[in-house]
């Protein structure tokens, strides 16, 4: 019995592990780029990632792209809000993944006013929603982005 248990718990154990450390398993099903604007103020959507994605970190991606479609179009196709997809395993976009501090799926909101910037990490957010059967990522991302072009 306490064989058993002791098995039952190492078994638990290793699907939790293998779980948490899934996010370099597959392969992403598409890049998606957007260049910086040249406007000067602009709310910037940055979605880090691996070269190896779990379903999680594609699901953020896919849930951000939409979110900024169907709520952002305009300010998107104005330059006023961007969005890029940044593969941290590319050495191409080494500095910009150590000035964020992204090493892995990470995603962020930045405010460009006057050639100033502010940095909102959304990271803990996403992964807590992302898989959320419910709006509860688009609608809080929502509320991020207004809040966002709100400041500019």
């Amino acid at each position: 019995l306490i064989k058993k248990y002791i098995m039952h718990k190492i078994l638990i154990l290793l699907s939790l592990s293998v779980f948490l450390f899934s996010c370099n398993e597959n392969e992403p099903t598409k890049e998606n780029v957007t260049e910086p604007s040249i406007q000067q103020n602009r709310v910037q959507v940055i979605d880090f990632h691996t070269t190896h994605r779990c379903e999680t970190c594609l699901t953020i991606e896919k849930k951000t792209m939409e979110t900024i479609n169907d709520h952002f179009k305009n300010e998107f196709d104005n330059g006023e809000t961007t969005f890029q997809s940044i593969n941290v395993d590319e050495k191409e976009n080494e500095a910009i993944a150590e000035e964020y501090e992204a090493y892995g799926t990470s995603l962020f909101i930045t405010v460009v006013k006057d050639g100033k910037s502010e940095k909102i990490d959304l990271t803990d957010f996403a992964f807590t929603n992302a898989m959320a059967e419910d709006d509860s990522f688009k609608t809080g991302l929502t509320e991020q982005l207004n809040d966002a072009l709100n400041k500019l």
